[in-house]
């Protein structure tokens, strides 16, 4: 492993200038150059028909002539007729992940974000050289790409001896460059993680958290919507026993810290889908196991605790219902850990109304917290406001007691362990001061979040139940 120190922030292209270059040429979404030579390599053997068949001078002679001018082969055919996937396609089969976003779709997007669709490797070091200056941070590279690119790796903890062994968490983002979304969602989480937020301090303390947030610099910089370098698709290696440079770093990562006191509990992958929804992944039990499938939805609901509103429930999107695939990053980690790594990938919204990325960040991080056990800390969530917290607890007799800052429309909302909406306590304008609701009769026994929402401010704390 190796620092930061030293590398260049000049956009590299070990072939040449982006600006040089520009983006490349696609004639459609699928044809690309490899293609065309696979043509050209049918069209010589066509060529050699031609004189066994002039000796013929029949129709057959004419009409092979003209299909061998007029018709591609067979399988480049196949591959121009790649469009943009129906909306509920099925999700983890086929050759074209439905998820991702054709080249087409991706290269106007590329018009209108600007080069690297926003956001370039040089753009990267230039954040690392700050993220390296936070007490928590720690930069190393786990490998390099195709064209020597680092592959560069956070490590955020407490800097402090810690009171328990710690937790390991791993995220990586931008496989895909064109969903330049997923980098945004990685940032803020950084952002999050490395802020003097009490929450934040909370999940240093107990987790650590391994975050690429560019896995394939090469695409990114080439302009390559969905491949790296040598146009593969890297989320679709890891079946292959010599796959490319960055799988092959990232699946060497993995395997290190599984076989290290502190193997990954959890693992994300993070992408954004055409869609148009924040949504993750569900892997149904047919392709997993009974007991992972209900931790899959135990681990949503906890995230959905945060924002239930911009977070579809578990079952949005379910995959893997006819068995495991083989070539995904989290088919990897069930064929080899089963049920031990909680591995997801998370989409955001790959559209015009994406945005809210730093509360996606918060609402993911404080769901992985609960999920893998971190204490609750008591305290306002950072929103931007004026610092005029919300507080909100349970009394010995069941009920709610919150206390308004000031006169909003305020909504008071209790959900179950898997993130649904069971009752709705408040809904309207309410003056500034204290308060108190009642939690319905009919609810069973257990354990709920409590999400009190005012304006702009949001509080949760969790209220016990026993009948």
């Amino acid at each position: 492993m190796s620092g930061a120190t030293g590398m260049s922030n000049r956009r590299e292209n070990s072939v040449g200038s982006l600006t040089e270059r520009g983006p490349p040429l696609m004639l459609n979404p699928g044809y690309s150059f490899r293609h065309r030579l696979s043509f050209a390599n049918h069209f010589a053997e066509y060529i050699c028909l031609l004189p066994y068949l002039c000796r013929m001078r029949t129709p057959l002679f004419y009409a092979a002539l003209l299909c061998c001018l007029l018709l591609p082969p067979r399988s480049a055919m196949a591959q121009t007729s790649i469009s943009q996937p129906a909306a509920d396609a099925p999700c983890g089969g086929g050759a074209h992940d439905p998820h991702g976003l054709t080249e087409q779709y991706s290269q106007a997007l590329l018009a209108t974000l600007g080069s690297n669709w926003g956001y370039g490797y040089s753009d990267l070091l230039n954040d690392l050289a700050a993220w390296r200056g936070s007490p928590y941070v720690r930069v190393d590279s786990i490998g390099r790409s195709v064209q020597g690119r680092a592959l560069w790796q956070l490590t955020i903890t407490s800097a402090t001896l810690p009171t328990a062994p710690r937790q390991t968490v791993f995220i990586h983002a931008r496989t895909h460059p064109g969903e330049v979304q997923s980098w945004w969602v990685a940032n803020q989480m950084i952002r999050y993680l490395i802020s003097d937020d009490e929450r934040a301090a909370a999940l240093r303390e107990r987790l650590v958290f391994h975050i690429v947030p560019m896995y394939n610099p090469d695409g990114v910089e080439l302009q390559y919507p969905r491949e790296n370098a040598n146009q593969i698709d890297l989320e679709r290696e890891w079946d292959k026993p010599n796959p490319q440079p960055e799988p092959a770093a990232l699946k060497a990562r993995f395997t290190e810290l599984m076989n290290s006191p502190a193997p990954i509990k959890l693992a994300l992958n993070l992408h954004s889908a055409y869609l148009c929804e924040r949504y993750f992944v569900y892997h149904d039990q047919n392709g997993t196991s009974r007991e992972f499938a209900r931790s899959q939805q135990l681990f949503i609901g906890k995230v959905r605790s945060f924002w239930p509103e911009g977070i579809q429930p578990w079952d949005y999107y379910r995959s893997w219902d006819t068995g495991t695939p083989r070539v995904f990053p989290e088919s990897w980690h069930w064929l080899n850990y089963g049920p031990a790594v909680m591995a997801m990938t998370y989409e955001d919204m790959n559209c015009d109304q994406a945005g809210s990325y730093d509360q996606t960040a918060r609402a993911i991080l404080q769901g992985v917290g609960e999920y893998l056990g971190v204490p609750v800390v008591s305290g306002a969530e950072p929103d931007g406001s004026d610092g005029v917290g919300l507080t909100v607890q349970q009394s010995s007799d069941g009920t709610i007691h919150y206390h308004l800052p000031k006169m909003e429309q305020t909504r008071l909302l209790l959900f179950d362990l898997l993130g649904r909406e069971v009752a709705q306590l408040v809904d309207g304008e309410l003056p500034a001061g204290n308060h108190i609701a009642q939690l319905p009769g009919n609810l069973p026994s257990g354990r709920y979040r409590c999400q009190l929402r005012s304006g702009n401010l949001a509080r949760s704390a969790w209220v016990v139940v026993v009948r």
